[in-house]
């Protein structure tokens, strides 16, 4: 009888979920009219999970609501919080992030997005550049904006050549064809971004320095280069290490 019922339900195009625990929702603060929505929407137990880490992450109740009526309208389950996170962190608004949402690009642009905003860009060069992303035009990746201007290349040249439509071929091209910023002598040294390795950082043997912080072990990458941020997307942060010689400044780190 029970299994009939079940057939019947399947056949019928339901995909009910009648025994999910709504109660991490009401724990993490969410109104309950809000998640009275999200009955109606049929919320499955691991959609609850991920929401929960939105509401921990500060995300609003009504963009939680419609990130998990979006998915549904993709027809598939909510899966993307990490990524919304992510974009949250980066200083991305929530309607950017519902934005991406409505195109279901949220994982797929979301690590690059994020970069956007370490590469230095101004929020109108940025908005421009996730625009053409979400409308699928061609536009060369954060790692190579980042490149030309490590190259001395302006916010307006650069713009000029993603409207051209340069590839990241092309642009990686002109990057190694370019020579890299001089600083002048006694100038504060450009900022260097750090990838894991086995050396020391932030103090050790050998360091009169005290570490600052009890953090992995980092290097230099050789040369000024944006990488994936510290493949968890955590918030960047800015430190500072000394090792006997010239300070240091390690830009964007993140913890």
């Amino acid at each position: 009888m029970l299994l009939g019922f079940v057939v019947l339900l399947r056949a019928s195009g339901c995909d009910k979920h009648p025994l999910t625990d709504y109660r991490p929702l009401d724990q993490a603060g969410m109104w309950s009219s809000n998640v009275e929505q999200l009955k109606a929407l049929n919320t499955a137990d691991v959609e609850v999970a991920q929401l929960v880490k939105l509401k921990q992450a500060g995300i609003s109740d009504d963009a939680c609501v419609t990130l998990i009526s979006g998915a549904h309208q993709h027809q598939h389950q909510f899966a993307s919080a990490d990524s919304a996170i992510n974009l949250s962190r980066a200083g991305y608004s929530e309607p950017v992030i519902l934005e991406i949402a409505k195109t279901d690009q949220l994982d797929s642009i979301s690590g690059d997005a994020v970069m956007l905003r370490l590469v230095g860009l101004s929020d109108s060069a940025v908005d421009l550049i996730l625009h053409r992303r979400l409308r699928g035009q061609r536009t060369m990746g954060s790692a190579e904006i980042g490149r030309l201007k490590n190259t001395g290349l302006t916010e307006k040249q650069i713009l000029e050549r993603i409207n051209q439509g340069m590839t990241d071929a092309q642009a990686d091209k002109e990057a190694a064809t370019r020579r890299p910023i001089r600083k002048r002598r006694f100038a504060r040294p450009r900022a260097i971004i750090l990838e894991p390795d086995s050396s020391e950082f932030m103090g050790g043997a050998g360091n009169a320095t005290p570490p600052i912080l009890n953090l992995p072990q980092f290097s230099e990458t050789g040369e000024p280069r944006l990488i994936g941020i510290c493949r968890a997307m955590r918030q960047p942060q800015t430190l500072t290490r000394c090792s006997g010689g010239p300070e240091k400044i390690v830009d964007r780190f993140c913890l």
